[in-house]
């Protein structure tokens, strides 16, 4: 569910490539040779339940596209739908989340860490966050949480301060940007990493129950050493700025993607350490560095 998004592409690439039936549900086909596709939309039961029937596993990828004021109602509905067609259908359910629920941290953020959200946005993921929580504390429904810190990497391009505002501008012969302080270190999770952990996740019986951070490389980096490596990966001055938040807010009526990254502002003036600890040591999993994530990056988009 929600196949056009960036972990739900890198997602349907991973487990056709591990030989899995793969079935997609999204408002556009995006059905290939070994992928069936359904056209419907997770706001209706009936179109979850369709897609869901059959399986073994539904992995509820869905974006947030709307403005945060049209989402609370729909998106606690979306989760409902998502929830009860599981339950019909016997179905584990892994579903991913972001690190916006958490707001301002000091210090590690780790599964955990206390919601409170500086965003609207985050707001919303919390309130579905802990809809799917206390479902799975009443032993109702089989399900696991994947949660990501801000994300880059191949089908990322809408995402994130780094991808958004930095790769994609240099793709576009733009200056590179950077959302915030650019001398504090800021987690990203690869999308890649994520998928795969989704996959991993729903092999295990162990994962379920629980909440996880998807694989991250830690430390992360300032925006000052994003725009040396992709100098050194390039081979050419990316000609890196970092932007205000009162500019971002100004681009914000504008870009409704950006207008959430300067909600969530409070968050990119900290240093933010997003753990994935817990899941590295369980599954010994090793996270892409982001060298070898951003020159794969570079090279999914052809700019390498």
């Amino acid at each position: 569910m929600g196949a056009g998004g960036a972990i739900g592409r890198c997602l349907a690439d991973e487990l056709t490539r591990q030989h899995k039936t793969v079935r997609l549900l999204g408002r556009q086909a995006y059905a290939t040779g070994f992928v069936e596709s359904v056209k419907g939309d997770v706001g209706f039961l009936s179109d979850v339940v369709k897609s869901v029937k059959g399986s073994y596993v539904a992995y509820f990828c869905a974006d947030q596209p709307e403005r945060c004021y049209r989402r609370k109602e729909r998106w606690s509905r979306i989760m409902d739908n998502v929830t009860e067609a599981c339950i019909q259908e016997n179905v584990l359910l892994v579903s991913l989340d972001s690190f916006d629920v958490y707001g301002p941290v000091e210090g590690l953020i780790t599964e955990t860490t206390t919601y409170n959200s500086c965003s609207r946005s985050g707001e919303v993921r919390a309130g579905i966050a802990l809809q799917l929580q206390s479902e799975m504390q009443r032993k109702n429904i089989r399900a696991i949480i994947a949660r990501a810190a801000d994300l880059y990497g191949p089908h990322a391009q809408h995402h994130g301060r780094f991808c958004r505002r930095a790769v994609r501008n240099w793709k576009k012969g733009k200056r590179a940007r950077w959302m915030g302080s650019r001398d504090e270190p800021h987690s990203c999770s690869y999308t890649r990493d994520c998928a795969k952990a989704h996959s991993i996740l729903a092999e295990s019986q162990f994962a379920q129950g629980q909440l996880w951070h998807l694989p991250t490389s830690n430390p992360g980096l300032t925006g000052r050493q994003w725009a040396q490596l992709m100098d050194e990966t390039l081979g050419a001055n990316p000609n890196n700025k970092s932007g205000s938040l009162w500019a971002h807010k100004l681009w914000g009526y504008i870009d409704k993607v950006t207008v959430e990254l300067y909600e969530a502002g409070c968050q990119p003036k900290r240093v933010c350490q997003f753990d994935s600890s817990k899941f590295e040591g369980a599954f010994n999993f090793v996270p892409t560095s982001y060298r070898q994530g951003l020159k794969e990056t570079l090279d999914f988009w052809n700019i390498l």
